[in-house]
């Protein structure tokens, strides 16, 4: 499902080939600065100045695209919410459409959102991950670290993408 191939991001990784099948799950672990931010920044399609293939599926994906990754069926959970994965201005019924704004049922017609759909997808998911919130029109800056990180996850996971790459997948959270 997923395989990089030599991929480098200079000074940060250096030819990293890695295969990971459907159903896999692999961790990478080490000491911070040793190039799991980098590979997460390939695999969200931050990086700069990155060479080497990632092939989803089998398809080689432009890894300097956050938008071509996510196409190829790439979720991405980042290892900071606040930076990377959430709007904290933004309500958090926008922050689920940002990746989804653009096809149904969230779009309509002239690249206008349905707002109905966009709180009933945000309710479902608020409902369904406990996300202590008044409603779904909640600042997301004013969510815990744990409900943020929850609506990030549901946001990823509803668009059912074929690889899940989650980074400091239990920053923030409490056990429970």
């Amino acid at each position: 499902m997923l395989e990089l191939v030599g991929v480098s991001v200079p000074g940060k990784l250096d030819e990293v080939t890695l295969r990971v099948g459907a159903g896999q799950l692999v961790a990478v672990a080490g000491v911070e600065g040793n190039g799991q931010s980098a590979l997460e920044d390939v695999l969200s399609g931050l990086a700069t100045d990155p060479s080497g293939a990632v092939r989803i599926a089998d398809k080689e994906v432009d890894i300097s695209s956050p938008r071509s990754l996510r196409d190829a069926g790439v979720g991405i959970v980042p290892s900071d919410r606040y930076t990377r994965g959430l709007v904290k201005s933004l309500g958090i019924d926008t922050n689920l459409a940002v990746d989804s704004y653009t096809t149904a049922p969230l779009a309509r017609r002239w690249g206008r959102l349905s707002r109905n759909a966009v709180r009933d997808r945000a309710e479902r998911i608020i409902a369904a991950l406990s996300v202590k919130a008044s409603s779904p029109r909640t600042l997301a800056g004013t969510l815990s670290g744990g409900h943020a990180q929850r609506v990030v996850l549901g946001r990823v996971l509803d668009g059912a993408p074929d690889v899940l790459v989650v980074a400091q997948p239990t920053r923030g959270l409490d056990v429970g």
